[in-house]
């Protein structure tokens, strides 16, 4: 295996390394629909600037993809049989 591919897997992991971060996770896997930072802070009861930065770290490591509809960062997972395998989800 490359160093590379470590690398790739240690940012993976990193991302999934708070609370915050997995509930967001698991929030987009369960949507069917894309979902806004808006209603992401809503649901964990934070504020959006933090749910924004959490997204990015997670968008950064390859797991989620964001896309703006006006003014609103809508969210996504971007392979999701690939995630929930390797989350060992449903």
């Amino acid at each position: 295996m490359k160093m590379s591919d470590f690398r790739r897997k240690a940012t993976f992991y990193r991302a999934l390394g708070d609370p915050v971060r997995l509930g967001v996770l698991q929030q987009l896997l369960r949507s069917r629909e894309p979902l806004c930072v808006c209603d992401l802070a809503a649901t964990f009861a934070r504020d959006q600037s933090v749910v924004f930065r959490h997204v990015k770290v997670l968008e950064a490591a390859g797991i989620i993809t964001t896309s703006k509809e006006g003014r609103r960062l809508l969210c996504s997972v971007g392979n999701r049989d690939t995630v929930r395998r390797l989350l060992g989800s449903q």
